[in-house]
């Protein structure tokens, strides 16, 4: 996915270095793309063995993960380079808003990105805005978490998750990505004294040692049951919650773009 840039010249414009980022994001979420589709980061699921589980009590065959899955490093730098630059950009989009009516803005103005209502009129907050116009103010309060748009819960809104990556990565360690599986497990199954009688896939599961990627419901025939099983999945790169990290990158993007964008035209007076 690539942002929708409009066609206007922004050299020289004071938005120009909120653009440049975001261009610099679009081409990391590129690069990002490329990598999770080469042989080699697709391999490194491809080949998590699988394990046939037979659990009598309850009459299934289960079928496990045999080891964790985290994807190479490499990965969660290309995720990091896309959300630090977001996350740069609503910063600068702040710097320049406070320009328009203070020479030098405070060393202390942001974006807030704030959970809670009661935030917004702290000290701290009124610090990150110093120099905004109230308009301003009124119109990044209304992308505020707290304000659960499209009943979207705080902890879930695109912005609230981009500050927890952004401080994560800079400040912890790199965010880790994982295998998360979202199609067909087995390929070849050969049941010995156990006939099947249906199947559950369990879909968006992340591969981890001892997860049930797949079930099926069982009959014993026979005083010696055992099951063979070959099998890989199809799979995505996925957050510690599961969300597929390329779809939350392009949201994200494109989230980003659109504040930018809503800015330009109602604080800088471009269409």
């Amino acid at each position: 996915m690539s942002v929708q840039r409009p066609s206007i010249d922004w050299t020289g414009l004071p938005l120009e270095g909120c653009i440049e980022r975001l261009k610099r994001a679009d081409h990391h979420l590129e690069s990002f793309q490329t990598a999770i589709a080469t042989p080699e980061v697709r391999s490194h699921v491809a080949k998590l063995p699988i394990k046939a589980k037979l659990n009598l009590e309850r009459n299934k065959l289960e079928i496990t993960a045999t080891k964790d899955v985290r994807l190479p490093v490499s990965l969660g730098i290309l995720f990091g380079d896309v959300i630090h630059n977001l996350h740069a950009t609503l910063d600068n989009l702040v710097y320049e808003l406070a320009r328009l009516n203070v020479d030098r803005p405070e060393g202390t103005v942001q974006f807030p990105i704030l959970d809670q209502p009661n935030e917004w009129l702290t000290e701290n907050t009124q610090r990150m805005l110093a120099g905004v116009a109230p308009r301003d103010r009124a119109h990044i309060e209304a992308h505020q978490p707290f304000m659960a748009l499209n009943g979207v819960p705080a902890k879930h809104n695109v912005l609230a998750r981009l500050r927890r990556y952004s401080n994560e990565g800079k400040h912890r360690v790199v965010t880790p990505l994982g295998g998360v599986s979202m199609g067909s497990v087995v390929e070849d199954l050969k049941p010995t004294d156990v006939r099947i009688i249906g199947s559950q896939l369990d879909v968006q599961k992340a591969l981890r040692k001892n997860a049930v990627l797949a079930s099926f419901d069982i009959e014993i025939t026979g005083d010696n049951p055992s099951v063979e099983v070959q099998g890989g999945f199809t799979w995505y790169p996925a957050l510690d919650d599961g969300d597929p990290a390329e779809q939350f990158l392009k949201r994200s993007v494109a989230y980003v773009y659109t504040i930018v964008k809503e800015f330009l035209s109602s604080s800088f007076g471009f269409p």
